[in-house]
């Protein structure tokens, strides 16, 4: 049966000591190589500008334990690893590449003098959701015509959880070697590459030393503390905005009921003003109808007192009829 890894090479504090270590950059070498198009001349000489000092004592809790670097030909190089999912972490991206341009000059300095940054940032959860790609390289590019507006700012995204068996390249294994949690896995990923082999040989100098495994897992709880109390508070956040969008969503509801009955009193009213009309020509109609029949009435009286050889004078005195409407009867 094989043995479980006590410390995991992806654990950022033992990352930057296998790749972070300024006497040996061997290593790190090995992994730009296979990450990174870079031209011969870059890997001459490799600086690294914040090297790891074997031994000695720093504080954990708020330091970024990335590795810094300067190539032979002038590239700005940062590589990271991230264990767990921050909000806003593509937004720090962004910020922290833009930053490596930024940092370079000072003020007075031509801008043609910048030299290329590229930012690798590898994560053991799926950063990018739009694609199934373990390898995810940006640049700024023209939407429509796909020309690059400039090579100096790369962002390189490697998702560990994305590796599939299918990927047979070096830098998957090397992933692979991030992500191994048995010792097995390693000795089949050394056997592949030299330059890896080694990483697998730096790894147990590094997990076998007390000192080292006692801060690397100071660390591991303190990031498991860290992600339990972001986890917490984000699931309090998440509810905060849940109560807020279901306050929002009741206060449209209000505001489209109020809309919905000053509607309806506007027909209400309209339907008012609608009877009311009726009203007044039923009354009209009414009155027009009565005066009609009392007309008639008139009109069929005044027949009779005609055929009653009465005089027209005098029938118009009786009836309110005109004298020639009662000769014309």
């Amino acid at each position: 049966m094989t043995d479980k890894l006590s410390l995991p090479p992806k654990l950022d504090y033992i990352f930057k000591m296998l790749f972070g270590d300024a006497e040996n950059t061997e290593i790190l070498e090995g992994f730009l190589r296979a990450a990174l198009n870079l031209p011969e001349e870059a890997y001459r000489s490799l600086e690294i500008v914040d090297p790891h000092q074997r031994g000695e004592t720093i504080e954990l809790k708020e330091e970024i334990l990335d590795v810094k670097l300067h190539t032979a030909s002038g590239d700005y190089v940062n590589v990271e690893i991230q264990l767990y999912n921050r909000n806003g972490f593509r937004d720090r991206i962004l910020s922290y590449s833009s930053g490596m341009l930024s940092q370079q000059l000072y003020r007075g300095d031509e801008y043609a003098k910048l030299k290329r940054a590229i930012c690798i940032v590898i994560t053991d959860f799926v950063l990018i959701n739009e694609n199934g790609k373990y390898r995810n390289d940006y640049y700024l590019y023209d939407k429509d015509t796909d020309s690059r507006f400039t090579d100096k700012l790369e962002i390189l995204v490697l998702e560990l959880p994305k590796l599939r068996d299918a990927d047979q390249t070096l830098l998957a294994d090397w992933l692979r070697f991030l992500n191994a949690t048995e010792e097995d896995d390693m000795e089949e990923l050394a056997k592949k590459d030299q330059t890896i082999k080694k990483a697998v040989g730096r790894y147990k100098e590094l997990t076998a030393d007390e000192a080292n495994r006692m801060i690397a897992e100071s660390h591991w709880w303190w990031l498991m503390d860290q992600k339990a109390r972001e986890d917490y508070l984000s699931d309090i956040q998440n509810e905060i905005d849940k109560g807020r969008e279901e306050i929002d969503k009741g206060r449209k509801e209000i505001s489209k009921s109020r809309k919905e009955i000053s509607k309806s009193r506007e027909e209400i009213s309209k339907s008012r003003e609608e009877i009311s009309k009726g009203r007044e020509e039923i009354s009209k109609s009414r009155e027009e109808i009565k005066g009609q029949g009392i007309e008639q009435g008139h009109i069929d009286a005044a027949r009779r007192m005609k055929a009653d050889n009465m005089d027209a004078a005098r029938i118009a005195k009786y009836t309110g009829l005109p004298v020639s409407e009662i000769e014309k009867l």
